[in-house]
Order: structure tokens, then C-alpha cells, then sequence
């Protein structure tokens, strides 16, 4: 009897522990103190989130070795990043509405980009140029606000509202806050017809939603076909002092050295990595995929999910370079 009593009060215990995994809070508006239905509660760059009930209530899993920010958003009212959380904890998310504004007056000159001209390029240089990033559709262009400054040849874009994003190939839609997008040019002609892109810097949170929760068996080949070479395959094989074994080579001009002459990772207590990387160098996938990497700070970490914070400080040329939103998997992506 005591042997069962005592499984029992393990079972519970057990039981306790995996539901108390978990972030709770409520979302209201920071002037009324009104509960919020329906803002989206997620970590940014993954699949994990939820919604707030009528209450504006909200329940997520804690994840403890995801060092992705928690993001609430809701529709007219700006976004709130939380950085630090902790298990069990109960947060009062208090939010701003955004404020209201006339319809932005376009300047225009002889030589200003057209609209049309402008958002082609915002979704050649965003959404990309490969396979995955033809297939996206953007739902909503309209909620874009494009500007393009002569004299910096600089071509730029925010967004008045979230941005949807249907990827086809890969069948996601993501929900995205941009922040910023900047594509700086190095020469453009009179006509905008023959540009020489510098290159392109952007920020934002961003949400996936599977277009279907059994995906196809294709569906699934073309992530795992895109994951393969991607950025967070490279950051979780750095992670994982597994480099080489991931089919990567570190190359001083045309000669392979070992990657431990560039990279130094130091395992944390919290699972995460710190790195650091010493000088430029040449990154080659499966003897064809050639970039080049480089960061602009001493150390970096990556979290067990591949997630490389801050997420700017490392840049990329060539293939990896090449990669944009067209191309990104969720950090909770499991091949």
C-alpha cells in the first residue's frame, strides 16, 4: 500500500511539474486598464505562441533554454518585447495604442521610384530570389510604407500594420513586426533600372503558423532541403561542435583548416554557447555552398535552439548571405 501511495504522489508530482512549465499573464490597454482579446503571445522567430482570451488572459509553455524575446502584439497598439522571464511567472502586459496619423504624403521627383517599382524591389531583396522566396505572396502591400532617398541611395520600408506573408513552397504563413528595412545601394542610374546593391539590413519579430498541422511528405523534404546550409544549421552545428560532421568546411583561401582555428565555442551552464570568432573566414557546405562570415563583436551566444543573439551581430556573404525571409525556418524547427 505504501508502495502504492508513493508512486501515486510521484506520478502527481511529476505531473505538477510538467503543467507548471508554463508563462501566465494578462494583457490590457495601458489607458482604460481594459483586457485585450485576442493580442498574439509568442517567441519571436518560432511557431510557439498563443492568444489572450476575452480576460485578455494568456497561458505559454516556458521554454528554459530558448533565449528568444517573448513578443505581445495586437492591432493598432505597438509592440511589447520582454527579455527576461522566469517559470511560473505571472506578468501584467500593458499596452499602448499607436498613434493615430493622416496618410503620409509621397513627395515625388524626376527621380523618384514609382510605388510599384519600389515595393518589386522590397520583395525581391526581402522575401528573395531562391525557390522558397518566389513562392511567397505578400497578403497585405498596402499596410507598406516605401521610401527611397536619392542622395543616400537608399531604398527604405516600415510597416503601419503586421505584415502576412504566405510562403507556399514551405507552407507557412508568418505574421511579421518590421521594424526596419534598409537596402543601401553602391551606384543606381537615372532611370533606377541598373542598381548595385551594397547590401541589406532588416529587423523585426516574426511569427510562423504551419499552413496545415500534418504536413505533406513533400512539404516536409523541401524544410529539411532548406534547413540544410541554412544559417540555423550552421549556428546549431557550431553549437554542437558538430561543424565538420554537418558537412562544413573553414577554408583560409582554398585550404581547409580545422574550424577550431576560427571558432571557439565555451559551453554555459544554461545550455547555451558562447562563441567567438577569430577574424573573417570562408565557410564551405557539402563542397559547393561558399560564404563568407564575420562578426562584429568579440563574443556571441547561441541558445540549444541555433538562435544567435544579438541577432546582427553576425553577417554573411555569399550563399548564406543570399538567404531572406523566403528561406527562414522557425527556431523551433526539428528535421
Amino acid at each position: 500500500m505504501k508502495m502504492k501511495l508513493f508512486a501515486l504522489s510521484f506520478l502527481l508530482f511529476v505531473s505538477g511539474s510538467l503543467l507548471a512549465q508554463t508563462i501566465t499573464g494578462k494583457v490590457i490597454d495601458a489607458q482604460t486598464n481594459e483586457p485585450l482579446l485576442g493580442a498574439a503571445i509568442y517567441y519571436d522567430n518560432t511557431s510557439i505562441g498563443t492568444t489572450s482570451d476575452e480576460d485578455g488572459k494568456f497561458s505559454i509553455a516556458f521554454k528554459e533554454n530558448l533565449k528568444s524575446p517573448l513578443i505581445i502584439s495586437f492591432l493598432g497598439y505597438h509592440a511589447v518585447t520582454i527579455s527576461s522571464f522566469e517559470n511560473n511567472q505571472d506578468l501584467l502586459i500593458t499596452m499602448n495604442r499607436k498613434a493615430e496619423s493622416l496618410d503620409e504624403v509621397v513627395v515625388t521627383s524626376k527621380n523618384a521610384w514609382s510605388r510599384e517599382s519600389m515595393l518589386q524591389e522590397f520583395l525581391k531583396l526581402y522575401l528573395g530570389e531562391s525557390e522558397n522566396g518566389l513562392s511567397c505572396r505578400l497578403l497585405n502591400p498596402e499596410d507598406l510604407v516605401l521610401s527611397y532617398y536619392s542622395k543616400r541611395k537608399q531604398l527604405r520600408a516600415r510597416a503601419k500594420a503586421p505584415l502576412i506573408i504566405r510562403n507556399e513552397r514551405l507552407q507557412y504563413i508568418i505574421t511579421v513586426d518590421l521594424s526596419i528595412f534598409e537596402a543601401n545601394y553602391w551606384y543606381v542610374s537615372k532611370n533606377k533600372k541598373r542598381r548595385n546593391l551594397n547590401y541589406v539590413h532588416y529587423s523585426g519579430n516574426n511569427f510562423f503558423t504551419s499552413m496545415t498541422p500534418n504536413p505533406s511528405r513533400e512539404t516536409l523534404k523541401l524544410r529539411r532541403k532548406t534547413y540544410k546550409g541554412s544559417v540555423l544549421h550552421f549556428m546549431r552545428a557550431i553549437a554542437n561542435d558538430r561543424v565538420g560532421r554537418e558537412g562544413y568546411e573553414i577554408l583560409t583561401g582554398s585550404i581547409p583548416v580545422s574550424p577550431k582555428r576560427y571558432i571557439e565555442v565555451e559551453k554555459q551552464e544554461d545550455g547555451s554557447s558562447l562563441v567567438r570568432f577569430r577574424g573573417t573566414f570562408t565557410v564551405l557546405y557539402k563542397k559547393k555552398q561558399k560564404s563568407v562570415v564575420k562578426s562584429f563583436i568579440e563574443y556571441f551566444s547561441i541558445d540549444s535552439y541555433g538562435n544567435h543573439l544579438p541577432s546582427d551581430a553576425v553577417r554573411f556573404g555569399g550563399v548564406l548571405g543570399l538567404q531572406r525571409m523566403g528561406d527562414t525556418l522557425p527556431l523551433d524547427y526539428i528535421q
